[in-house]
């Protein structure tokens, strides 16, 4: 299940996490804390794929507008 992340809900780095989950975390939190329009950051999310219509499991997923797009 996806956690969300902001500021002042940072991602909580436990003992005996792994490295690459420690990475992932960072990578959450680090994302959380710039502010370029981002609506949302998410720390292990699922979507379906566009073409493919299967789940897939996204690390980080950040989700905003850049230069008035939606992405």
């Amino acid at each position: 299940m996806a956690t969300s992340v902001s500021v002042d809900n940072p991602i909580k780095i436990q003992r005996g996490d792994r490295d690459w989950k420690v990475f992932e975390k960072d990578v959450a939190n680090l994302t959380a804390r710039m502010d370029y329009g981002t609506d949302t950051v998410e720390h292990d999310a699922k979507l379906i794929g566009e073409r493919s219509g299967v789940p897939r499991q996204i690390d980080v997923l950040v989700q905003g507008l850049l230069n008035g797009e939606r992405i």
